[in-house]
């Protein structure tokens, strides 16, 4: 019986062509897929540091019920505020509760105390600055108490806020961008045993000073171009930065938006655009 010389095995391969149509398809698609997958990274370490404030703000809740309804002022003079994370430690009982996953890593901590919060030290000048009532916000909604900053490194680290150390991870300011601003310190972020680059992660904030821009991480904020903010009412959300009014207590008008370089008052603005506010009143 002959053999059929006909059925000889023949291997069947993709052409170059064909090669390099499949390349460029994957290519296209990892080009799609790969900033997606960096923004779901991205929202997932925003939720995780909204998380965080939410944290906090449970645990400010409960050192105003310990404390008559004061909150918390820092526990020296110098850059009243600072501190502020020592004092509602016994309440959070967590160091990783204070640290933003897209901080700079070994940081002390990646919250701010807004400094309007810590009312003057008495005549003397040997007690700490006080806590503000409650009752004196104008919009505790709208009013912020805690902000984003950037590479607090040389702050004190988060484990020394067990021992309610006066400066551990207790930046505070008031979002202008001053010399004072954040860290209560006479350069960009410094402070006491600050390390001079910690900065704002907020974005420009509204009445933010143009020559101090310097000591923000960039126009836009941390998250999605924005960051997230605890509140006086305890509650934390997102916000652009630009949206919230910087400043000092607004004493001059209900309707002044920052127009003086402070900042506007928690219940009006004439523009209608700010949604947030560091005054109180």
């Amino acid at each position: 019986m002959k053999s059929n010389k006909n059925s000889l095995n023949t291997s069947v391969g993709f052409t170059l062509i064909e090669l390099l149509v499949v390349i460029a398809i994957i290519a296209i698609l990892a080009a799609i897929l790969f900033p997606v997958f960096a923004k779901v990274r991205e929202k997932a370490r925003q939720t995780a540091c909204l998380s965080n404030l939410k944290q906090i703000g449970l645990g400010v809740a409960q050192y105003e019920e310990d404390y008559d309804e004061q909150t918390p002022n820092g526990i020296n003079n110098y850059g009243g505020g600072q501190g502020w994370a020592g004092q509602i430690y016994p309440y959070v009982k967590s160091n990783a509760v204070y640290v933003c996953p897209d901080d700079q890593p070994g940081v002390g901590g990646s919250y701010g105390m807004n400094a309007n919060f810590a009312q003057p030290v008495d005549n003397t000048g040997n007690n700490p600055p006080r806590g503000t009532s409650l009752a004196a916000f104008a919009a505790p909604t709208r009013t912020v108490m805690l902000f984003e900053v950037n590479d607090s490194t040389g702050w004190l680290p988060s484990t020394e806020l067990a021992k309610n150390g006066p400066f551990g991870a207790s930046p505070v300011g008031v979002g202008n961008g001053n010399n004072y601003d954040p860290g209560g310190g006479n350069g960009p972020g410094t402070g006491p045993g600050g390390s001079g680059t910690m900065q704002y992660a907020t974005g420009y904030m509204h009445a933010s000073y143009t020559t101090g821009y310097g000591h923000f991480t960039g126009p836009l904020g941390r998250h999605t171009n924005g960051s997230n903010y605890l509140f006086a009412d305890t509650h934390a959300k997102w916000v652009n930065g630009i949206d919230v009014a910087s400043g000092y207590n607004n004493t001059t008008s209900p309707t002044d938006c920052g127009s003086n370089g402070y900042s506007a008052e928690a219940t009006g603005c004439v523009d209608g655009a700010i949604s947030a506010t560091f005054s109180l009143n």
